[in-house]
């Protein structure tokens, strides 16, 4: 593994490392929004569900206090006496002491005794004007049914006043009706120390005279801005109006009566939630303004997506440092590690080409004076110099098959060299199969008499010729031949056959009536120099190499073939080797 590799090895885990941490911490501060968002929509629609409810609760509860403060002032015989004879002096002799104490009491505003024409008689607490008359819709419901009216009506002077009328009778004839009045800044009042909110109430000016209201408002004592805003006019409130607010009156938020959020408000972040206030009469009389500031609760919310988002990132940067120093150790101890392999594969190398090479030169040293031995000993064995002694016969023939096969097994380890030194190489040609399988059965006649086995090789179809190397393959046939007689018991059979296999092959088959494998003892016998004992081969001198099919695999695949090896304890054993054709081999 390269430098290269390794340094992409640790991107690869840290990479997606990063990822992850960057989408944790997302993801976190995604569900820090999104919660903070639904509780804040959960405040508005708790404050749209409680404020509108619980100052129409509040008015009528003011409202019945009024209508409860109503009752005794017709039991007060000189205020009724009075009354009756229009007496506006003897009204207000008696009349404001009961104001006074009504004022202090439920903080009554206005206290008028009206006649059943509805003009006002009296105005207790403005004794100069009288006589003009009421248009409200509080003294016209009392008079026309005759019994009590109470709500909020927008007064002449432009002001926002909650009134309570009630007829006023002597001997059971009418006589008018007496209005007790209080503006709703306590009401507002009340609605703020509740919800924690400021609160704005606004008039139409269209439902107002300029002049009127501006002498109400100073007649409560509020400074009058009939300019501040485009088409209302603020009637009460607990905060004076900043811009922001201004602005968004103007733009249409009092109409509209949507809730928002703007965070333009002087750097502040509220909740405005608009609504339509009617009077006794049905009109949309007033808009009442709740404004809540959400401010801190904004900036708790920012501080903590902060704080989230640098917690995560110092924990992601810490895991990145810790993956880093892990990675980077184990990028070492593989650098260490591939150093290691490159020099013991390099040491393998160069061991296994020198014995190679000394395989190769000692069998090239074994063959020489063998081969002097075989001819001195063929030579006795022909009686070119003249007849040998007979007593010296059979060892002489003994010499000659001891040699022969001594040979053989210097050929095999010549043939094992030249495999692994790379020098293998092939002189490929067609083949005719036929005439090589028979040159292989006649090679291999001695031994199998020998042995007691009996060679067949049974009728061939007609098959095409291979692309091989004619020495080597029938080499390859001569090894498999020897290992299937050597592993069959003397009365045993050894058939050679071939077939073609598929469109572009030919398989040869050399099968045994020997004992058979298991498949551990398959595996032993496809491994070079790995033996199979058995008793059939020792009893005849020969237990072999342990090369016989290596190399006979070895040359099958050289040829770009192969080679199977199908058997069964008590089964004997199948042996396939298969070639591909001299017309498939010349396509390749």
């Amino acid at each position: 593994m390269s430098g290269h590799r390794l340094s992409r090895f640790k991107l690869a885990v840290l990479v997606p490392l990063a990822v992850f941490v960057v989408l944790v911490t997302v993801g976190v501060d995604a569900v820090i929004v999104v919660r903070h968002h639904w509780q804040q929509a959960d405040v508005v629609r708790d404050l749209a569900a409680t404020v509108h409810p619980t100052l129409n609760h509040i008015v009528r509860k003011e409202a019945e206090a009024l209508r409860a403060a109503l009752v005794p002032l017709s039991a007060v015989e000189r205020l009724t006496e009075a009354f009756r004879r229009r007496d506006r002096d003897g009204l207000l002799e008696h009349g404001g002491a009961l104001f006074d104490e009504l004022r202090r009491v439920h903080d009554i505003t206005h206290m008028y005794f009206i006649t059943p024409d509805r003009r006002a008689l009296l105005r207790v607490h403005q004794p100069d004007r009288h006589g003009d008359r009421l248009d409200r819709e509080t003294a016209r419901r009392a008079l026309a049914d005759r019994r009590p009216s109470a709500g909020l009506e927008i007064g002449p002077l432009g002001t926002f006043t909650l009134r309570a009328v009630a007829p006023w009778f002597r001997d059971g004839e009418l006589i008018g009706a007496v209005e007790l009045g209080k503006e709703i800044d306590h009401i507002v009042a009340d609605v703020r120390a509740v919800f924690g909110v400021e609160t704005y109430i606004f008039v139409p000016k269209n439902h107002v005279a300029r002049p009127e209201w501006e002498a109400g408002m100073r007649l409560l004592g509020r400074r009058p801005d009939w300019d501040r805003f485009e088409s209302v006019v603020l009637v009460d409130h607990t905060e004076e109006p900043e811009p922001g607010i201004v602005a968004l009156v103007d733009q249409g938020l009092l109409d509209r009566g949507v809730p928002r959020q703007d965070e333009g408000v002087g750097g502040r972040v509220l909740h405005l939630l608009p609504f339509q206030i009617p009077d006794l009469s049905g009109r949309h009389g007033a808009r009442l303004l709740v404004v809540k500031d959400v401010t801190e609760a904004h900036r708790d919310h920012r501080r903590l997506i902060l704080g989230t988002t640098a917690a995560s990132t110092a924990g992601g940067l810490l895991l990145l440092a810790i993956f880093w120093v892990i990675l980077d150790g184990m990028e070492r101890r593989l650098r260490a590690s591939e150093r290691r392999l490159i020099r013991e594969k390099e040491r393998s190398d160069a061991a296994s080409e020198a014995k190679s090479h000394f395989l190769h030169n000692i069998s090239h040293e074994l063959r020489t004076p063998l081969n002097a031995i075989l001819g001195f000993a063929e030579g006795i064995q022909q009686e070119i110099l003249g007849p040998a002694d007979g007593r010296y016969r059979g060892f002489v023939d003994s010499i000659v098959v001891a040699g022969h096969r001594l040979r053989e097994l210097i050929q095999n380890v010549l043939d094992i060299a030249s495999g692994e030194m790379g020098a293998a190489a092939l002189d490929p040609a067609p083949v005719a199969l036929p005439a090589l399988l028979s040159r292989g059965r006649d090679a291999a006649k001695a031994t199998a008499a020998q042995r007691g086995v009996d060679l067949r090789l049974v009728p061939l179809p007609p098959l095409p010729a291979v692309a091989a190397d004619e020495a080597k393959l029938l080499r390859a046939i001569g090894h498999l031949l020897d290992n299937a007689i050597r592993h069959t018991e003397a009365g045993g059979t050894v058939t050679i056959a071939a077939e073609a296999a598929g469109p572009a092959g030919v398989a040869i088959t050399i099968t045994d009536t020997g004992a058979g494998m298991s498949e551990a003892e398959i595996r032993q016998a496809l491994t070079l120099f790995d033996r199979i004992e058995r008793r059939s081969m020792t009893r005849h001198g020969s237990e072999g190499l342990g090369v016989g099919l290596p190399l006979a695999r070895h040359i099958a695949e050289l040829h770009g073939g192969g080679l199977e090896v199908r058997s069964a304890p008590g089964e004997g054993t199948t042996i396939i080797l298969t070639l591909p054709t001299a017309t498939a081999a010349d396509a390749e």
